[in-house]
């Protein structure tokens, strides 16, 4: 009987030992198989990665001739925010002058300009500042208010083609708002010295949120209404590109730190300043 039991048993063994092999064998056929899936994968991916980046190689090189003449004339104002990286405002500036524009100045904002802590000290100097005959949205919220006064100061009237404040207006506010900490100073330029144009370009950097989205939207717009033409490049949808109705919300077009960004802005503020 002891000696039945002890073959049982060892028949238990070497049948236990021979399933371990083969579940062992399955296991690592699956982690094989699934190590080659990753690499396919990772390799389709880097396929993609290259055809965009060669996409967008080509883009770059083309887009001065596809843009040119498009904006001849007119004069434009940038205004971004202060996670857009240098490269990304230069080759903007470099593209809208390919356009034939002029552009008159860049306003830098502050990581305080668009910080809802700083709403009420905002409103403040918005109302506080206002140059005479302009007028600020009523009961407008921080955005539409910072928006209707730059705009007020950074940009020409679209009808008649006319500075809207008078110089020592626009000096006082831009001083006003450098001082309390809003704007800064560009490298080799004060903020200050910023001359009116017809058209605005918004560069926004890194996706802020949903709040300072928002109020950069509201920004936006009321710089749109104030002159001939603005549009908002950055992270986030594109939105519709305007008809250039009066009061229609702006374009909002992707990042200026891509080429299809800086060539959707460019061809945006063609089609919005009509």
């Amino acid at each position: 009987m002891a000696a039945v039991v002890l073959a049982f048993a060892a028949g238990l063994g070497i049948g236990a030992t021979a399933l371990h092999g083969s579940a062992l064998s399955s296991l690592a056929a699956d982690r094989d198989s699934l190590a080659d899936r990753i690499r396919l994968v990772s390799a389709e991916r880097d396929a993609v990665r290259e055809r965009v980046a060669e996409l967008r190689r080509t883009m770059t090189e083309v887009a001065p001739s596809v843009v040119d003449g498009t904006l001849a004339g007119r004069t434009v104002v940038l205004v971004d925010t202060p996670d857009v990286a240098e490269p990304a405002r230069t080759a903007m500036r470099d593209l809208l002058e390919a356009a034939g524009s002029t552009v008159t100045g860049e306003v830098r904002l502050t990581s305080d300009f668009t910080g809802i802590g700083q709403t009420d000290q905002l409103r403040d100097l918005a109302t506080t500042l206002q140059p005479a005959g302009v007028r600020l949205p009523v009961g407008g919220e921080p955005g539409s208010l910072a928006g209707a006064l730059l705009g007020s100061v950074l940009l020409l009237d679209a009808p008649s083609g006319q500075e809207q404040a008078t110089e020592q207006e626009r000096r006082d506010v831009l001083a006003a708002l450098r001082h309390a900490g809003f704007l800064t100073d560009r490298p080799g330029g004060s903020a200050d010295a910023v001359e009116p144009a017809e058209l605005a370009v918004v560069l926004a950097g890194a996706e802020p949120g949903a709040e300072p989205t928002r109020w950069l939207s509201r920004f936006a717009e009321q710089l749109d209404r104030a002159g001939g033409g603005a549009v908002l490049a950055g992270p986030g949808s594109p939105g519709s590109p305007g008809d250039g109705e009066p009061g229609a919300e702006p374009p909002r077009v992707a990042s200026a730190a891509t080429p299809e960004g800086r060539l959707s802005a460019v061809l945006a503020l063609r089609q919005r300043s009509g």
